[in-house]
């Protein structure tokens, strides 16, 4: 195999590498990473120093000191939110529920009418520091019970009317924010996993995606002369004019744009390798973050939310794996960062009021988010829907539209316009004690009652 370096016709490169036949860096593989990368899914799967990509420092990235940076963990398929926040003071909670009620005296104490889940300690212990905050009542109205319609009105930051109904959204609510930043920093919005959500894709820009665990490595390095080849060669052709129009000019763009990204991000995995999956992609993104490149919002994902059956100990479990996930983001993530980053949860919808017949619950309408951060400003927010007054189907109201929580942080954290994201005013919610970088008064603690305070509404205890 010839040793001339990289610069030769993309022919000779495939020729080449298909003669030496390394395992699977082979015609059929170079044609399968061109595809990849130029689709974005190999996008920052690389590793390589964070300095050879910004030729050794970090400046001009836009990593202000007061720029607000923004954590959203997507809790795929409709969280429980009177599970996570308990009404123990709600006889008809425990009427509804049966044997998947949380008995009040196994809930994390907060207040006479609520306690939490007792898988959520390291979450409790931000509640009793004045950090946490819940909004209850989240949603959208009228209700869709549908995972994708649902999922696709949050992600686009859009409500559920006959117009948005019609098709799939284009853009997300975060995409439209970082298109109203421009610049060329390929880092400032990522994503952490298999695909890039609606919420991280705009009108003109796309998020990069960062793979749970370091896949190709194409441009990450230049040790290797066949991969050398293979990147020069992608860059050639996205250089030359084909002629295809915008599709191809598209293409184009995007292989070099992951080729540019490749060596940025050594240290997403580092330590970060081992673990739950939501627990890696919330390390993943405190050292993205850690690494000072400019990064001002993530997105991660949390599977397995749809407890339509047997949901207690799932439930229990996912819960658990959550609040193992965000204790372990807080204490890697460096204190120079600690009053810029808000993490927000959200889901696409809560769960049926009364249990099924398969000790689970059903898709239902609002939920409780949650919102956590040094500047937050813990406690209730937005009002309790309750259950007394259900639907038809008996699903709880409504009492915050989830624009609502959006506005809050593109306004209050993110120190954007938020009609111009949303396309519409939203009133936002009183979410922050103070913004981004700013150094607010100590939080007052929250008075956290005793269990021993706390007794059971219900006449027959779950």
């Amino acid at each position: 195999m010839s040793t001339n370096e990289p610069g030769e016709s993309v022919e000779r490169v495939i020729d080449a590498v298909d003669r030496r036949g390394r395992g699977e860096l082979n015609r059929r593989r170079f044609l399968q990473l061109g595809a990849a990368i130029a689709a974005g899914t190999v996008a920052t799967s690389q590793l390589g120093p964070i300095q050879r990509l910004l030729g050794g420092s970090t400046a001009n990235t836009g990593d202000a000191t007061k720029d607000g940076i923004v954590v959203v963990v997507y809790l795929d398929g409709g969280n429980d939110g009177m599970n996570t926040l308990v009404p123990i003071a709600d006889n008809r909670y425990y009427d509804l529920r049966r044997t998947l009620a949380v008995a009040p005296e196994a809930t994390l104490p907060i207040d006479t009418a609520y306690g939490m889940h007792p898988s959520l300690s390291f979450l409790h212990q931000k509640w009793g520091e004045g950090t946490l905050a819940f909004v209850r009542g989240v949603g959208y109205a009228p209700p869709n019970l549908s995972h994708f319609s649902s999922v696709d009105y949050w992600n686009a930051g859009q409500g559920a009317t006959a117009s948005s109904m019609q098709s799939t959204p284009q853009s997300g609510w975060l995409g439209r924010w970082i298109d109203t930043r421009g610049g060329t920093n390929l880092f400032q919005s990522a994503t952490i996993g298999n695909q890039v959500p609606i919420m991280m894709r705009g009108v003109r820009t796309s998020s990069l995606l960062i793979p749970l665990v370091p896949a190709a490595l194409l441009g990450a390095t230049d040790a290797d002369l066949n991969e050398r080849w293979v990147s020069s060669a992608l860059r050639t052709i996205a250089a030359t004019p084909t002629g295809t129009g915008v599709f191809g000019d598209t293409i184009a763009h995007r292989t070099v744009r992951a080729l540019d990204a490749a060596p940025g991000v050594a240290t997403v995995w580092n330590n970060a390798i081992t673990g739950t999956p939501i627990g890696r992609q919330l390390l993943m993104a405190a050292n993205l973050i850690n690494a000072g490149v400019g990064t001002r919002v993530v997105s991660v994902g949390f599977d397995g939310f749809d407890t339509h059956a047997s949901q207690a100990v799932t439930h229990q479990n996912l819960l658990k794996d959550l609040d193992a996930a965000v204790a372990g983001f807080f204490q890697r993530l460096d204190p120079t960062y600690t009053n810029r980053v808000t993490l927000m949860t959200f889901s696409e919808f809560g769960r049926r009021g009364a249990a099924n017949d398969s000790n689970g619950t059903d898709h239902g309408t609002s939920s409780v988010g949650m919102v956590l951060g040094q500047n937050v400003a813990g406690g209730l927010h937005g009002e309790d829907p309750g259950l007394v007054k259900l639907d038809s189907s008996g699903n709880p109201g409504v009492t915050v539209d989830f624009r609502r929580v959006y506005a809050t942080m593109i306004s209050g954290w993110l120190k954007s316009d938020a009609v111009q994201v949303i396309g519409a005013p939203h009133e936002p919610l009183a979410l922050f004690r103070a913004g981004p970088g700013e150094v607010a008064a100590p939080a007052e603690p929250v008075g956290l009652v005793t269990s021993s305070a706390v007794t059971n509404p219900s006449s027959s205890p779950p």
